[in-house]
Parts: structure tokens; C-alpha cells; sequence
């Protein structure tokens, strides 16, 4: 039995289809001679975009590229890729025309035909039920109630749940995941576990459903799909970060601290049954992409609320913006506040926020006011999300908490849809998820076609002279490159990788690190350490060493990094302690430097005159060196 989805998507290249020959029938022969090769091409760039847009999670077994069956296509992209084709085949005619009205009818009938179906929804979950192991003995689902875990339906008659079983059954045996309940509905023992031994699947997440209660309970008309279930589950199979559970392994972090804080402002409805928790910075490049995400998910479910946990880890502006935004609370105006801090054209300042308070017309003189009078609560506030952020063990902003699970890291939201219980419209999730999806997947194809880098100018050739800021590299280097990097920051993290594989690929680059401390007094540490190294010379290994620990930083950390660097631990400090006021400045005149050419925060990356904000891949970093060589 097909999947709903791929029935629609047969029902469309059918329709287009019967277009196409039509049209060659009665007026454009050529257009019926290439619909073939665009229905290729449509379902090829449409795997390549769902591919390109899930990358991370292809990364450790490619090959599971190929393994369409599972399905992972991109609606958009498959789109783009057909009407791609048409223009190639067809030309610049009146047949070009016919073919993408065609295609353009079988688009509007596929996202027509989606929005019609209406939202799944599941009645409460039957923990009363009493399920049974393959061995006969006793499971029931109240052993998992209070935490959250997934349900999946299947039988052995099912084809896609026969493909779809080993691969939930990997994910179910590795260590630390959600747990799997893979519920057999309807079948006896013996049919079951002969099917498990014949296809050499465990039966440890196996469960026996003979009645099937499940699918009663919930609602569900047996076996028409397969689901994931669970209040408190956040299903985001589209993230490129760590998803795991929270509440469970931090028992001093109570619900109610996290969620409930009486200070911590809040945007929902008159009712609702799901909470999301966001900690961010006003400054914080990521937590802007993702802010237009959030207030898309507010505006599609009435039920779900967001509690803003203001986390100011970039400094004394971002603190002053986030004491400003949660005292408007207290005059009705934070929904408006946030969003102009959020949509500043520029990094905030003390002008920055007022002109945010103008612009959500917050009454400023009781704004400064409320500052007075409530700041220690808001103090208070703010050091309690902070105590709460370490905790939990975030290294950075954005970070998510959705029930009792946590999205952590530099998440980009835009790739998938938050798919929560309840009862969101998930229909209009996935398809408002499949457009932002098949877009991403169209910018990437625009990103790297399109020239890299913005010109800063001369100021370019001020930071690359380099002002007593460690350099590594070649000394006929053909291309100077300074980066600004901040060692708690997740994407700084994740593009030094590229950015070595790059460096060491071109072997004329010589790099100028600019250590931008903004995540805070650890950051402020880290970075003030890896300076005093370089005049012992090893500073190249401890920053590459500090950019791969997977530790939080502390000293221990730093002493540990510093000796196996080879460097002396004693003889840095000494050397620390008597320069520390023009480390310091070092540090500040980084800033500054970032500040002059645009950066709002880390990573920067300044080739020649061209400038990157934002990790990047291998392949970017060698257009960008290519760019910067022929403008400089």
C-alpha cells in the first residue's frame, strides 16, 4: 500500500502526464517527447535536494542515499529540477510555455491535495494497555509514561514497514536515544518471531499488539500509516544537532525552574499544551535566522507557547538589551520589542535598543523606570537562565527545550518543521517544511554559483597586517586570511574543519587568528590562554586543540589542552599575569576590527578584501581564496 504522500506525488506525474501528451497531440508534439526526461530529472533533483538539506544525516552511511525506498524527496526541488529540464530540452518556444503549465497544474495539485487532507490526530495515549515481548512476557506502557519515547505501528504484511524495521531497529539499539516501541498490530507470536529471525532483527524493542488496542486507542485506522507518537517528543528528524534528553539526566533541573519562571516572559494563547523554551541573544546571528521560524510555528498552533529565556552571552550591549526586553513585559510590549531587537539592521548598542523601543512603541520613561525598580529581579532573572544553560550543558545560542528534550547548538530551524503532539496542523507544517526545504535546497544551488564574499575595502588591508595577532602558515603565502572565532561557538566548531581541509588543500594561505571572545568569561579565558601560548609558539596547536575539545572550558581543561600541545601551563600563566592588560586590549581591538567590516558575530572570515560571515564548507573556503586573489 503506498504512503498517502507518494500516492499524491503518482496521482501528479499522472496528470502531468496526460498534460503533456495532450498538448503534443493536438498542438506541441516536442512537449509529450521530453515529459520522460523531466519526470527524471524532477524525482533525481528532488532526492538531491531532501539529500542536501539532511546532509548530517547521510554523513555516516552514504550510501543509505540510494535507498529511495525510505523516501526523502523534496517537493520544490523536484519541481525546479523538471521545469530545469523542460527549459533545456525545449528551448526558448511556445512548447517551453505548455510544458511548465503542465508542470505548473501538477505542482498546484499536489500542494492543493496536501492542504486538503486533513491534520492526523490521535486521542490520549493508552498507557492502561498491557503489551507482550516476543518471549511472552508482560510489557506495559505505563512503564513509559512521565518520559518521552516513540511508537511505531507496523505488521510483517506491511512492505514499508518491512523496509522501514532495520533501520528503526539500528536507531532503537544505539545508546543514549529515545527509546523505540516497535508495536506489531494484529499478528500472533509465532508469525512475528519467524519474521524477526528470518530477517535477523532483535527482538529487544519488539512489542505485541494481537488486539490492536493501539490503533484503537489513537484513533487509527490500522497499518494506513506508520507513526511517531509520544507527548513530549519532539520528532525533528530534519536537525543538524544533538537531540537528548533533559529533565531525566539533570535532577536538580526542576520543570518548573526551566519552564514556569515567574519573571522569564511569555507569548501564548488563552490555552495551550505545548511549551517551547528558547534561549537566545539579541546579537546572535543564528538566533535571528531562527526567529522568523518561531514566530511562524506561534501563528500555525494557537496551543503552543514560547517562554523566552534571554541568555546575553555577547557582551554588556546584548545584557542591556535583554534587561530592556524583559522589563517591557511589564507594560505590555514585549511581543513588539523582541521582534524590532530581533530585526535590528545592526549589532545592538545603548541607541540600537532605543530606537527598538520606538519602533514597538514601549513608553521609554517607564521603561528606565521599570529598569530601576525591578533590576535586581531582572538580575536575578537573567542568572538564573544563565545557572540553567550551564546545567543543561549548552555551549552557545539558539538552544530549544520542547518537553523534556533539548535542541542544542547553532540549529538551522529552516531545514525542517517543528513536529510537535497536540494538535498542530502537521499537514501545514510539512508543507510549509517542504517549501522552506526545497528553497534551501534552490539557494544552495544559488550559493554556489553565485560569487563569495562581500568587499569590505581598505579596511581589509589594516586587520591583514596582522597588529601582533598569531599567524600560521607559509611566509610566500599568497593570500593573507584573518578568523574571527570564539571557542564556545558551535559553528566556529564546525567550519574549522573545512577551513583546515581548505588551508592545507592550497598551501599558499597564511592564516591571522583574531580571537573574538563573545560567549562569555569562559570564551574571555580560552582565548586570553591560546595568546599567552604564542610566545612560547604553540599557539596554532592549542587553538586547533581548543576548536576540537568536546569539554566545557575551564582551567583544567586549559592546562590539559596547553600540555598536550607542548607547552608549559607555569610559564603561561606567569607570562598571562604580567601582560594581562594588553591581552586584554588584544581582545578588544579584535571586536573592534569585527565591528569595522560588519560582523555581527562569529565565525568571520576575511580573504584579501572579501568577507564571509558564517561557517562554511571546503569548497566555499576555494572559491573564496579564488575570489580574493582576483580582487586583490
Amino acid at each position: 500500500m503506498l504512503a498517502v504522500d507518494r500516492g499524491l506525488a503518482v496521482l501528479c506525474i499522472v496528470v502531468f502526464l496526460g498534460l503533456t501528451t495532450l498538448a503534443g497531440r493536438f498542438r506541441f508534439p516536442r512537449v509529450s517527447t521530453v515529459s520522460t526526461s523531466a519526470i527524471v530529472a524532477g524525482l533525481v533533483t528532488a532526492r538531491i535536494g531532501y539529500v542536501a538539506a539532511h546532509w548530517s544525516s547521510y554523513t555516516g552511511a552514504p550510501l543509505s542515499i540510494l535507498a529511495v525506498w525510505q523516501g526523502g524527496f523534496s517537493p520544490v526541488a523536484g519541481l525546479l529540477g523538471a521545469a530545469a529540464m523542460l527549459a533545456i530540452r525545449l528551448g526558448r518556444s511556445s512548447a517551453l510555455a505548455a510544458g511548465w503549465g503542465a508542470l505548473a497544474v501538477a505542482g498546484g495539485l499536489w500542494f492543493s491535495l496536501q492542504a486538503l487532507i486533513p491534520p492526523v490526530t490521535y486521542g490520549p495515549f493508552p498507557y492502561h494497555l498491557n503489551l507482550t515481548t516476543p518471549s511472552g512476557a508482560p510489557l506495559p506502557l505505563d512503564r513509559f509514561r512521565g518520559r518521552p519515547f516513540v511508537v511505531n505501528l507496523w505488521a510483517t504484511w506491511c512492505g514499508p514497514c518491512r523496509r522501514e524495521l532495520p533501520m528503526l531497529d539500528a536507531v532503537a539499539s544505539r545508546p543514549g536515544e529515545v527509546p523505540i516501541l516497535l508495536a506489531d498490530q494484529g499478528e500472533a507470536q509465532a508469525i512475528v518471531s519467524g519474521f524477526l529471525g528470518r530477517e535477523n532483527i532483535g527482538a529487544r524493542h519488539v512489542a505485541l499488539d494481537p488486539d490492536r488496542g493501539l490503533s484503537q486507542a489513537l484513533k487509527e485506522t490500522p497499518m494506513n500509516r506508520r507513526n511517531l507518537l509520544s507527548r513530549g517528543l519532539l520528532a525533528a528528524l530534519a536537525f543538524a544537532a544533538p537531540i537528548t534528553p533533559l529533565i531525566a539526566q539533570q535532577p536538580d533541573l526542576s520543570r518548573k525552574a526551566v519552564v514556569d519562571d515567574p519573571v522569564a516572559p511569555k507569548r501564548a494563547g488563552r490555552t495551550y499544551d505545548v511549551t517551547v523554551v528558547e534561549f537566545f541573544d539579541y546579537n546572535c546571528p543564528y538566533c535571528r535566522r531562527m526567529e522568523p521560524v518561531l514566530n511562524a510555528l506561534l501563528r500555525s498552533d494557537p496551543k503552543v507557547r514560547v517562554v523566552y529565556r534571554d541568555w546575553p552571552i555577547f557582551g554588556p550591549a546584548s545584557r542591556e538589551a535583554s534587561r530592556a526586553a524583559v522589563a517591557s513585559q511589564w507594560q505590555g510590549r514585549h511581543a513588539a520589542f523582541h521582534e524590532a531587537l530581533m530585526t535590528s539592521p545592526a549589532r545592538l548598542d545603548s541607541a540600537g535598543v532605543k530606537a527598538a523601543a520606538a519602533k514597538a512603541k514601549v513608553d521609554w520613561p517607564r521603561l528606565q523606570r521599570d529598569l530601576k525598580n525591578r533590576g535586581a529581579e531582572i538580575d536575578a532573572l537573567l542568572t538564573r537562565t544563565d545557572s540553567i544553560a550551564q546545567a543543561i550543558g549548552f555551549n552557545g545560542t539558539p538552544a530549544l527545550i520542547v518537553g523534556s528534550q533539548v535542541v542544542a547548538g547553532a540549529v538551522d530551524l529552516p531545514t525542517g518543521a517543528l513536529t510537535m503532539p497536540g494538535p498542530l496542523n502537521r499537514r501545514q507544517l510539512a508543507g510549509l517544511g517542504a517549501v522552506v526545504v526545497g528553497g534551501w535546497a534552490v539557494g544552495q544551488v544559488l550559493r554556489r554559483t553565485a560569487p563569495i564574499g562581500r568587499d569590505v575595502g581598505p579596511t581589509a588591508d589594516l586587520i591583514l597586517a596582522g597588529n601582533g595577532s598569531p599567524e600560521d602558515g607559509p611566509a610566500d603565502a599568497t593570500l593573507r586570511l584573518a578568523v574571527f572565532t570564539d571557542y564556545r561557538c558551535p559553528a566556529c566548531r564546525h567550519g574549522f574543519s573545512a577551513l583546515e581541509e581548505a588551508v592545507q588543500r592550497d598551501g599558499k594561505v597564511r592564516v591571522i587568528y583574531k580571537d573574538w571572545p563573545i560567549f562569555g568569561p569562559p570564551s574571555e579565558r580560552a582565548a586570553s590562554v591560546a595568546l599567552a601560548c604564542a610566545e612560547q609558539g604553540v599557539y596554532p596547536t592549542v587553538h586547533r586543540a581548543l576548536m576540537t575539545d568536546s569539554r566545557t572550558i575551564d582551567d583544567d581543561v586549559l592546562r590539559d589542552v596547553v600540555m598536550r600541545a607542548g607547552g608549559d601551563w607555569l610559564r603561561a600563566m606567569t607570562w598571562l599575569a604580567a601582560h594581562a592588560d594588553a591581552v586584554a586590549a588584544r581582545l578588544r581591538a579584535n571586536g573592534q576590527e569585527a565591528y569595522s567590516i560588519g560582523l555581527a558575530g562569529t565565525p568571520g572570515y576575511l580573504a584579501g578584501p572579501m568577507l564571509v560571515m558564517g561557517a562554511i564548507d571546503a569548497s566555499d573556503f576555494q572559491r573564496l581564496f579564488a575570489r580574493a586573489r582576483e580582487e586583490s
